[in-house]
């Protein structure tokens, strides 16, 4: 695999592979070029500082395909959300939230949180056992983290009430992760194949929702996690970056070979994350 670079401000390539791409399966001849563009405020600054590319970014054809009617209105959704789209994910978070709380209620304290490969027993840290996890030297607690990777590529059918309700539910284990001092980070990443001339071309474009330390911005996720983010920012992205090498179809979606990477169409991949964070003991 050859990693290619850009030089664009205010965009970073990576020149080693992220563990949030560890289980997407490159091609061993892959030219993949891997941006991140940091959080919400840089990645306006980007759309903004480059919008004079052309491209399909600028399409004017209507909102059906990318969510909003003109490139100018994209920016206006990035400065200030959907007011919709977040009451809707606020009341359905709060519905999810409730859900989970009822489906966990009876042996919550036998649960654990599956977290790189080890086992955080949310019971103990209730009773105050300090062993039940990671006691540096210093005796200060080290704060349990976990990443949750959104995959920002979206099929042309996906309904805005799929989305909505997807990002609730993760919005929900959040939530109640947070509840039991879990810090939680959220990513969007779009993993795109064949985008440009030539054989074996990949870029990733990824975006930070919410940080560890970060509370929950609906507006925020209302603005970076839907289709729109790749049908509008991911195509400037691309469109700077391959020029007249670009394909007309602007390549294909890659998915992970594990559900690491999160799709919001899929029920399956929710569920796949509740399982993997609230397991319950044999």
């Amino acid at each position: 695999m050859q990693i290619v670079t850009y030089e664009y401000t205010g965009m970073k390539c990576l020149t080693k592979m992220p563990s949030y791409l560890n289980k997407v399966v490159f091609p061993k001849d892959a030219k993949v070029v891997m941006i991140e563009l940091g959080t919400l405020g840089n990645f306006k600054r980007f759309m903004r500082r480059y919008k004079a590319v052309k491209g399909f970014s600028m399409s004017t054809s209507g909102k059906a395909f990318s969510g909003v009617e003109t490139y100018d209105d994209y920016l206006e959704l990035l400065d200030n959300g959907d007011e919709e789209v977040i009451k809707k994910i606020k009341i359905e978070t709060n519905t999810q939230v409730k859900a989970l709380s009822k489906k966990y209620e009876d042996t919550f304290t036998k649960y654990k949180f599956e977290v790189t490969g080890e086992f955080f027993d949310i019971g103990l840290v209730l009773s105050g056992v300090p062993e039940c996890w990671l006691e540096p030297e210093n005796k200060s607690k080290a704060k349990v983290q976990v990443e949750i990777i959104i995959n920002g590529t979206f099929h042309a059918g996906i309904k805005p009430a799929q989305i909505v309700k997807s990002t609730a539910k993760i919005l929900a284990i959040t939530k109640i992760l947070e509840t039991h001092d879990v810090q939680v980070k959220i990513k969007i990443v779009s993993v795109i194949r064949n985008y440009s001339t030539g054989e074996s071309t990949y870029i990733t474009i990824a975006t930070d929702v919410k940080d560890y330390d970060e509370p929950i911005n609906y507006k925020k996720c209302s603005a970076l996690l839907s289709p729109t983010y790749l049908r509008r920012g991911g195509f400037k992205v691309m469109e700077l970056c391959a020029k007249s090498k670009l394909l007309n179809s602007y390549g294909g979606q890659m998915r992970s070979s594990d559900n690491s990477l999160i799709e919001l169409q899929h029920d399956k991949d929710i569920a796949a994350l509740e399982k993997r964070l609230f397991k319950k003991d044999k």
